[in-house]
């Protein structure tokens, strides 16, 4: 995947991320990938998902 910070950058800003809080006071969080250039990019958006999942 060659793309410049920018492009990705201007793809990520596409992408949408529902949050939706349970009745039980839970958070179910979805995020949406619409379109094949969004699918390009997810495993850099996982990965920083991972490292946040681990850091916190």
């Amino acid at each position: 995947m060659k793309m410049s910070v920018d492009k990705v950058l201007e793809i990520a800003k596409t992408i949408t991320t529902l949050r939706i809080r349970l009745p039980n006071g839970s958070v179910y969080t979805e995020t949406l990938f619409t379109t094949p250039q969004q699918e390009t990019i997810k495993p850099l958006l996982e990965a920083l998902d991972q490292d946040k999942n681990k850091a916190g």
